[in-house]
């Protein structure tokens, strides 16, 4: 295996980002988000990719793929511009069994490149399958699981060297204590950079997303998490004050109250 160390002062690139939108089912709306040289030579394959799935996707929900969206400096994070293609019809699932809302699979990206000293990959999540996708063991149906990888194959043979996974550009911190009393290490500033889709992985475990988690406020704020700004709620899960002291990076200490649809995993 060839692998390919990226330089953190490489050349900057332009890439665009394709969003696809899932609805219908409890915890949605979610949002997948994929990277590509040109998406919009992609955007058919993308909703070719999403409809494969429709047979094993519960008939409420609803995938509609963007033909639109943001060209990305991939060094800086910075929008630059915008890219236009052809619209596509939404894919609507088709099957009318039970399911479990934020339970389904995910499709891992791989590239060759290495950043920060781990390798870059990206990660699709596929949620909700239908329950009869899985196993009594719990476990995705190994028959399936090679069906999926054959999708995801696909998506990557329909324009080759088209696809990235973007590693997201990191700004310096310093060393903390955070609320509870755990330290935390600072972190040096690094670009951002993206690499072509190699090939992917589908694995037998399945993927939940937990589109709220267990966050909880200071004792002295007693109002709901829901009644909160998003801004206040992630502090303040983390034990800190609200506002925020003004000597304090607020991007350093956040969490996530809603959790849908990760992007793809950069």
């Amino acid at each position: 295996m060839v692998l390919v160390y990226v330089r953190l002062d490489a050349k900057m690139t332009a890439i665009q980002r394709l969003r696809t939108t899932l609805s219908g089912f409890i915890g949605g709306p979610g949002v997948s988000t994929m990277y590509f040289v040109d998406a919009a030579a992609s955007v058919a394959a993308v909703r070719a990719f999403w409809n494969s799935f429709a047979s094993s996707m519960p008939q409420d929900v609803t995938i509609q793929v963007e033909a639109q969206g943001d060209i990305i400096e991939d060094s800086t994070g910075a929008i630059t511009g915008g890219w236009t293609g052809s619209p596509v019809t939404a894919v609507v699932g088709g099957i009318s069994s039970g399911y479990s809302a934020p339970v389904g699979t995910s499709v891992r990206w791989n590239t060759g490149a290495v950043v920060g000293g781990r390798r870059l990959h990206g990660r699709t999540f596929v949620v909700p399958l239908g329950g009869n996708s899985f196993d009594t063991a719990g476990l995705a149906n190994q028959g399936g699981v090679d069906i999926w990888k054959g999708y995801a194959t696909t998506l990557i043979a329909a324009a080759p060297l088209n696809m990235l996974v973007w590693g997201r550009p990191r700004v310096q911190t310093v060393p903390y204590t955070d609320g509870r009393g755990i330290p935390h290490k600072g972190l040096l500033a690094r670009a951002g950079v993206s690499a072509i889709v190699t090939d992917a992985n589908v694995g037998r475990t399945a993927a939940v997303l937990r589109y709220r988690r267990d966050c909880h406020a200071s004792t002295a704020d007693t109002t709901p998490l829901s009644l909160r700004s998003r801004k206040s709620a992630r502090w303040q899960c983390q034990g800190f004050p609200w506002p925020p002291p003004s000597t304090h990076s607020q991007s350093n200490r956040t969490c996530s109250i809603e959790r849908r649809y990760p992007r793809l995993g950069h």
